[in-house]
């Protein structure tokens, strides 16, 4: 969500409790589900391991990440959005993929996007840092042109 004072994060639905990293406890280190152990968040942008109720992790946000951006570049949503088992069938075995849409992305973008969105989390970018990169590679390169 953008406000007036900036962007805020709005849905929670994994959001897990842990320990700073680096931490000095001489405990394991805390990890506290802030769900029910449902399936929890919001169907359009959840990632088939979070819809089958699987162990999710920072690729799952990455999943959520690329269909934010997949929306933001095309204007329309990643995945069908008719009915709830069609947006489940839909995630789970449809694939997205900007260039159909808009055949003026650079094919670096969709690449990226297309990763993001990939259905086994072990295919998508593993951490957030990855991503980063990548963009700013393609964003350095798209203002060399």
């Amino acid at each position: 969500m953008l406000t007036k004072t900036g962007v805020k994060l709005l849905d929670f639905g994994i959001a897990e409790l842990r320990d700073p990293v680096g931490s000095t406890s001489e405990s394991a280190p805390r990890k506290e589900s802030m769900t029910l152990h449902t399936t929890s968040g919001t169907l359009s942008y959840m990632a088939p391991e979070q819809i089958e109720g699987r162990e999710t992790d920072a690729r799952t946000d990455i999943f959520a990440f690329g269909v934010l951006t997949y929306e933001m570049v095309t204007g329309q949503p990643a995945f069908q959005l008719s009915s709830q088992p069609g947006s489940v069938a839909s995630v789970l075995n449809k694939s997205a993929a900007i260039s159909h849409i808009d055949p003026e992305t650079a094919l670096a973008l969709d690449s990226v996007i297309g990763r993001c969105l990939a259905k086994q989390p072990s295919d998508r970018w593993q951490s957030s840092s990855d991503v980063l990169l990548i963009l700013r590679r393609i964003a350095e390169t798209a203002s060399r042109q």
